[in-house]
């Protein structure tokens, strides 16, 4: 197996709705390259991983031959779960199933994987792109937002081409033909994280979940509703217990024997609105103080019929690093 490590100078993402669940957060990109579509009987050959520390670091890990994908897999899986979470372009459909099917077929655990956060669905239900551009393709979304700096010329389908000529060949061209290929597209994959910026990014959070961390866990919050006068939170978390647990007169919790939790939160209605009263949970520094919905200990999460994503997902990150940092 090769590995390979690289650096590019290129300034850190940052964006207020993005930093808001990710700021804290250790996170990556993560890309595949694979032999075919069959998670079966088609396997890794190539896994390429780009975070920022201090500057931006790609690493790849490429199988010199069929043998080598057992070791392509378990480094990838080691160096992934150092993060909080991955990010991939349409990763629910293929990239995470696949790799996670694969190291299965090895018995290469995956109890720590991170928080996945897809990019395609965010763009695809919570912007109006798709009404601008031919296809959603992670190379037609990086030319609409102005990104022209691949060098790779090939496709994934050429990529297992080559592959099965370099096996053939050991021509040292066309592994490198197939590593740019893939470097490229951890790298436009970090880049295009700006089109964040373009989509309703809380909305999204709000909808598909996200990740949270205090000193001692970390976990993922899955599904927020109000039902009632109740915000109810559920999602996982690394730890068991199967006891309800009353942390306040308004907020009790349940963590079951799998580390999954449910957290109750009494809402409070006042003349079509749903408020909730924080003033016990008070001092704290958390993104809803900037809300002009909050004011005095009392935050509005709903209005009428309108559930302010903003500030109810900031309000469930707020109680569930409150309630599991204990």
């Amino acid at each position: 197996m090769k590995s390979l490590k690289f650096e590019k100078d290129i300034e850190k993402f940052t964006y207020n709705s993005f930093d808001a669940y990710f700021g804290d957060m250790n996170i990556a990109v993560f890309d595949i390259e694979t032999l075919g579509l069959m998670a079966n009987k088609h396997p890794v050959i190539l896994g390429g991983i780009c975070y920022f520390d201090r500057e931006l670091t790609c690493l790849q890990y490429f199988a010199e031959n069929l043998e080598d994908e057992e070791k392509v897999i378990g480094d990838c899986a080691r160096e992934l779960q150092k993060f909080d979470a991955v990010i991939t372009f349409n990763g629910n459909r293929f990239d995470i199933p696949f790799f996670k099917k694969r190291a299965n077929i090895f018995d290469i655990p995956l109890n720590a994987f991170p928080y996945h956060l897809d990019l395609y669905p965010v763009i695809r239900k919570f912007s109006d792109i798709k009404h601008f551009v031919p296809n959603m393709k992670q190379k037609t979304i990086e030319k609409f937002m102005g990104h022209f700096e691949r060098t790779d010329e090939i496709t994934g389908k050429e990529s297992i081409e080559l592959y099965y000529a370099y096996l053939r060949l050991r021509d040292t061209l066309l592994k490198e033909k197939i590593l740019l290929h893939n470097s490229d597209d951890v790298f436009q994959l970090y880049r295009l994280l700006d089109v964040i910026k373009k989509t309703d990014f809380h909305a999204a959070m709000n909808a598909l979940g996200f990740p949270f961390k205090t000193s001692c866990n970390r976990g993922i919050i899955t599904k927020i509703e109000i039902t009632g006068e109740k915000l109810v939170i559920k999602g996982t978390i690394g730890m068991s217990s199967g006891e309800e647990i009353n942390f306040s007169d308004k907020i009790n919790y349940m963590v079951n024997s799998r580390g999954g939790f449910k957290i109750s939160f009494d809402l409070t209605p006042f003349k079509g609105y749903l408020i909730a009263d924080l003033r016990d949970l008070m001092p704290f520094e958390n993104p809803v103080n900037a809300s002009p919905s909050f004011a005095d200990g009392y935050l509005i999460v709903k209005e009428g019929r309108n559930i302010k994503t903003f500030e109810i997902n900031m309000l469930s990150k707020l109680l569930t690093e409150r309630i599991f940092s204990r």
